[in-house]
């Protein structure tokens, strides 16, 4: 699972609030007798204070409503649900002592002792020759 997908940019209300903030502005505008330029003008500035407070409103719907994706998001990663070998596999399930006996077998069947290999315990270190350290150092700072 991907979890550094980013989300696309939820600006859909803002652009909603500016787009009918611009046409209504500049209707007004027009029908009031302003010339065109000064209509698309005024429209213009109408978009902008629209789309601000529509980008104000989905804040705060977020912020107050929330969604289900940010429940989810903040819950992500935090539950850690272990299973141990003694327990049933799914926790509802009723076991009887058959299926007990049935998966205590198939567990101690899967079950493998680690060993403990005693080359891996060895120091690494121990097996480097002290001089030819000093002749790579050495070496090193020529």
């Amino acid at each position: 699972m991907d979890t550094n997908k980013r989300k696309p940019a939820d600006i859909g209300i803002p652009v909603a609030f500016g787009v009918v903030g611009f046409f209504f502005t500049g209707g007004l505008s027009l029908a009031a007798g302003n010339t065109v330029v000064t209509s698309i003008f005024r429209g213009a500035v109408g978009l902008f204070g629209a789309f601000f407070l529509g980008y104000i409103i989905r804040v705060a719907l977020k912020t107050f409503v929330g969604s289900q994706e940010d429940a989810h998001a903040e819950v992500l990663g935090k539950h850690l649900d272990l299973l141990l070998p003694e327990q049933p596999q799914k926790k509802g399930a009723k076991s009887s002592n058959e299926e007990s006996e049935e998966t205590s077998e198939d567990i101690s069947a899967e079950f493998v002792p680690w060993n403990s290999n005693p080359v891996s315990a060895k120091d690494k270190f121990e097996e480097i020759d002290p001089e030819k350290l000093a002749d790579a150092l050495r070496h090193l700072d020529e």
